[in-house]
């Protein structure tokens, strides 16, 4: 082994590597599974609604959308359609900039995300907050929060922020302009701003595909305009 390459895996790093492994590909199929069963809805369609649920007058622009979901643009575009199809969503053309379309949801898909919410959210209760002690789950989101960033700088996005559905910026990470400049914008406008991360305990999704590199350089281009 040459001086220049990586060290290895101790055995306490393949212990703990393995554990995560295996919980990020159990995590996604049960909470996919219960969805399916209860509500007929994936995982990912459940997202999209919820983050419009969240959101200022139940609307966003689907780039947006797209990066709360950390998937391509062609890929929310398909469920977006099946959505669509079902009554739980409308799309406009954003009258602010004819560029972009709007996701809204329907008073249809509220009622569904009402519905659909409860048996998911006991779910997550159950395999994650029930089997850990307070202290463990803080120390579970902080370790997210780390793991998250060292993949990607992009912001993340949790439940509750900037009135309930907007990425919560680490504001810490923030250039003096860019809090400037925020705060010009006012609060809808840094809720519009996309992001490319999620959470699988603090955002609908939780996946592991990675952002078509065409789809992140469109995106933070909206963010800069």
């Amino acid at each position: 082994m040459s001086s220049s390459s990586p060290a290895p895996l101790s055995t306490e790093e393949m212990d703990v590597w393995s554990a995560l492994a295996t919980l990020l590909e159990r995590l996604p199929a049960a909470l996919d599974a219960q969805l399916q069963r209860d509500s007929g809805l994936t995982h990912f369609e459940h997202g999209i609604l919820y983050a419009l649920d969240a959101a200022p007058e139940r609307t966003l622009r689907l780039s947006v959308l797209a990066g709360y979901a950390n998937s391509t643009l062609s890929r929310l575009s398909r469920a977006v359609t099946r959505l669509e199809a079902k009554g739980w969503i409308r799309r406009e053309v954003d009258a602010e900039d004819g560029r972009f379309t709007l996701g809204i949801l329907t008073d249809a898909g509220h009622r569904k995300v009402e519905e659909s919410t409860p048996a998911h959210q006991a779910l997550i209760r159950r395999v994650v907050f029930d089997t850990l002690t307070r202290a463990q789950a803080r120390q579970l989101g902080a370790a997210s929060r780390k793991i998250s960033a060292a993949l990607s700088p992009d912001p993340t996005w949790a439940p509750g922020a900037q009135g309930g559905g907007g990425p919560a910026r680490r504001r810490e990470h923030e250039s003096p302009g860019e809090r400037t400049r925020a705060a010009a914008e006012g609060p809808w406008a840094r809720r519009q701003r996309p992001v490319g991360t999620c959470l699988a305990l603090k955002a609908p999704w939780c996946t592991a595909e990675s952002l078509h590199k065409h789809s992140r350089l469109k995106r933070r281009a909206h963010c800069r305009a």
